[in-house]
């Protein structure tokens, strides 16, 4: 096993460390209070020059001018026995009995002997085992050790899992800004927006205390981004709250809010919302549209995503569209677009219909930090040409210099230099 040879090397290297050090002794030593060390040779001693090898506690102790240094038998009144004498047996045969059971009350005596052949054992358990009933307890357990790459392995593994994770008890019983955190996370990976919603709704009546906290839990679920079909079973949840002796009222305000943010409020109003990171989705960005009032076509800014396929006629799909933002000034249609490492690059196009209005400026848009950066412009005007990524460049590929003119040049865009040749 690559675990066992890991720990061969380590400890032929710590314990060769130690003997060329020359200030530990090579005798036994008891340690009192605590199971057999080898139980099938009848021992309950520990050599001197191992436990040294083998620890920074032990090393301190033995080698730094200490009174245990000089004692026959070492009492460690600091630690719970439970699992220490396994601990110990590690240091000989690198083998560690873990489970759920022990793994958490080992890893803290490891890491409080600092223990090198143990607690790379039970950091590894931590991270295999990782599921949805223990991911909570692991990422708890990191963030209290300071073990933060483990702890940014569980945290990874909620939001990833979240929908798992959310019907467990252990998310019941989180405390509210850890809950606020994860609901209101950008990383947050769920099928449906309402998955959320169903999860704070589950947290906030498994306490009635906690619906003192209702508005503000309410405000990490993103409503824009649910359903009409969705939206409903939001209207027919009756979570009734109670603050400063007012029943119903408050319920009154939060859901009237929420209604607000879906769009109820006002036939005109757009409200823009971010989509979770993790989400692919098809994306519209400008282009030119058809105003009804005048019957005339006019150049647009603005960003939409496809939020959800619905069933229509045979195998068609009716798409519900979402607003996502607006793109810098000027508007612009006919222009490449493309996308590389989650980020949307916009080249081109045109910003209005007469024979000079071809662009050749260049944006780049994060959807994680919401904003738009600018890039080199293109080197020719360029409209209605076909862009192409590949090997982390862009290539546009002919396209018209103007109403009348066409083009046969290609083009090619390096976003790690920014430059154009």
């Amino acid at each position: 096993m690559s675990n066992q040879r890991e720990f061969r090397d380590c400890s032929i290297l710590c314990f060769t460390e130690t003997w060329l050090c020359g200030s530990a002794t090579y005798g036994l030593i008891d340690v009192d209070g605590f199971p057999l060390v080898r139980a099938d040779m009848g021992i309950r001693s520990a050599h001197r020059v191992l436990l040294a090898a083998c620890s920074e506690y032990f090393r301190g102790m033995f080698c730094s001018g200490m009174r245990e240094s000089r004692q026959d038998q070492v009492e460690l009144r600091a630690l719970e026995g439970a699992g220490f004498g396994e601990l110990l047996s590690c240091c000989y045969t690198g083998q560690l009995c873990l489970g759920w059971d022990s793994v958490f009350e080992k890893a803290s005596t490891a890491l409080q002997l600092q223990l090198r052949p143990a607690l790379p054992l039970c950091l590894h358990f931590l991270r295999s085992h990782l599921d949805a009933r223990s991911c909570l307890d692991v990422a708890a357990f990191a963030e209290a050790y300071g073990i933060h790459d483990l702890q940014e392995e569980a945290d990874d593994f909620l939001l990833s899992r979240f929908q798992e994770v959310a019907v467990t008890p252990k998310f019941l019983d989180l405390p509210v800004d850890r809950v606020l955190a994860v609901l209101g996370s950008d990383a947050l990976c769920t099928p449906s927006e309402l998955t959320v919603f169903r999860a704070a709704v589950a947290w906030l009546q498994a306490d009635p205390a906690r619906l003192a906290r209702a508005a503000e839990v309410m405000a990490a679920v993103r409503f824009p981004l649910m359903t009409f079909r969705e939206f409903r079973e939001v209207r027919a949840v009756e979570l009734q709250i109670e603050v400063g002796g007012a029943s119903g009222s408050e319920g009154v305000e939060l859901y009237g809010a929420s209604f607000s943010r879906f769009g109820f409020a006002s036939s005109d109003s757009r409200e823009v919302c971010r989509v979770r990171c993790p989400r692919q989705t098809l994306v519209l960005v400008g282009g030119d549209w058809l105003d009804p009032d005048s019957g005339q076509r006019r150049p647009s800014r603005q960003l939409w995503f496809a939020h959800a396929l619905r069933n229509h006629i045979g195998l068609v799909k009716d798409v519900e569209w979402r607003l996502l933002g607006e793109m810098p000034d000027p508007p612009r249609f006919r222009h490449g677009l493309g996308v590389l490492g989650g980020q949307l690059y916009v080249f081109g196009g045109c910003h209005f219909y007469a024979k000079s209005d071809t662009l050749k400026s260049a944006y780049r848009y994060n959807p994680v930090q919401d904003r738009w950066q600018r890039l080199a412009d293109m080197q020719e005007n360029r409209s209605n040409f076909s862009l192409v990524e590949r090997e982390g460049r862009f290539y546009a590929i002919g396209g018209d210099r103007d109403i009348n003119n066409n083009m046969d040049s290609v083009a090619c865009y390096c976003p790690n230099t920014d430059c154009w040749r």
